[in-house]
């Protein structure tokens, strides 16, 4: 039966949905003058293509797979994901919000909550 339901017949949304809504009106850019200077609290990491970025070397594969299995923890608890990459004892991190299409307070919270699992 179509239009049931307390919504009327108006599409209930999801959690997951939501959650992308609220984001999107709760992330705005932050200037790049702000993010300039905020980058002097996040000792390795740089403003690289619009994105916070950070290469990390590791001792081996097996500590770069532990060091990311923590950071997609964070990104799962966050619903904030980087784009990185993996070549067996190092890791890239290109950093920012899709949603928003650049950097935002969002990128600097990820990026302090991974700190405690950088080597």
């Amino acid at each position: 039966k179509s239009g049931g339901g307390p919504s009327g017949g108006i599409k209930e949304l999801s959690l997951p949905v939501l959650n992308q809504i609220r984001h999107r009106m709760t992330s705005p850019l932050l200037p790049q003058s702000e993010v300039a200077i905020r980058l002097n609290s996040l000792p390795g990491w740089e403003l690289k293509d619009n994105a916070l970025f950070r290469t990390l070397t590791f001792t081996d594969f097996k500590a770069a797979f532990a060091f990311m299995t923590a950071a997609a923890l964070v990104s799962e608890q966050q619903n904030h994901h980087p784009n990185w990459q993996n070549c067996y004892n190092t890791v890239s991190i290109a950093l920012n919000t899709h949603d928003s299409g650049g950097i935002t307070e969002r990128d600097f919270q990820w990026a302090l909550a991974i700190t405690p699992f950088i080597p």
